[in-house]
């Protein structure tokens, strides 16, 4: 069951399609916020069928089988979680070529966050053609560690790679694959991740967060 948080702040007004954004990292984050583990869809895209069959469509984050339950959560307070990771000596978590290797399957979400991509996963507009969305990654900040190497690939061609190529998802997609993350040595990273939505040249909504592997 999706828990729904009140929003942080207003909800910006609808975009072209009906979309609502955007963000912001909080400096602390209380323990409840910090994700080690579950079902993760980093962007989660809901739609919503509107007034003349036109699909209303809002970006959030979704974080469901965790320690403290279930939740979609609003953009204006996806800023305040971070997800967690912890090297394990390759197990989930390896560490090679300046780069932690992540690779959770979705049997052992119980253990670290399976973190991945869904639009529509609920079929929401069923009878509603959503258009393609691409989700950009940029690299806001990072610790002393961290290098620009930031990417996903899930399966087929849902790739992703910081600063350069976009991920396109359909309507009814829900991909989970492994994250590679930059970093110089394997002392452990922290970096503060954008996701911009758009459809076509249009911004449709912004997470920002907080991903961060353990030594």
């Amino acid at each position: 069951m999706k828990l729904r948080r009140p929003a942080a702040r207003a909800l910006a007004s609808m975009l072209g399609i009906g979309a609502f954004a955007v963000l912001g990292v909080s400096p602390a984050l209380a323990d409840d916020n910090q994700i080690t583990a579950g079902h993760v869809d980093i962007v989660e895209i809901d739609c919503d069928p509107g007034a003349g069959g036109v699909a209303q469509l809002e970006v959030g984050s979704h974080i469901d089988d965790n320690p403290f339950g279930s939740d979609h959560v609003d953009p204006g307070d996806i800023g305040d979680y971070s997800f967690n990771w912890t090297y394990d000596n390759g197990d989930l978590v390896g560490y090679g070529s300046n780069a932690y290797a992540i690779d959770v399957p979705e049997a052992r979400l119980s253990e670290q966050p399976y973190v991945g991509f869904a639009y529509d996963e609920e079929n929401h507009c069923a009878g509603i053609s959503a258009p393609n969305l691409t989700v950009q990654l940029t690299k806001v900040s990072g610790s002393g560690n961290s290098t620009s190497t930031v990417s996903f690939a899930g399966a087929g061609s849902h790739n992703l790679v910081a600063g350069g190529t976009a991920m396109t998802l359909a309507q009814h997609d829900h991909i989970h694959g492994a994250w590679t993350v930059g970093a110089s040595s394997e002392t452990g990273v922290s970096d503060v991740l954008q996701f911009v939505v758009k459809n076509g040249a249009t911004t449709i909504g912004t997470v920002q967060t907080t991903f961060v592997v353990h030594s």
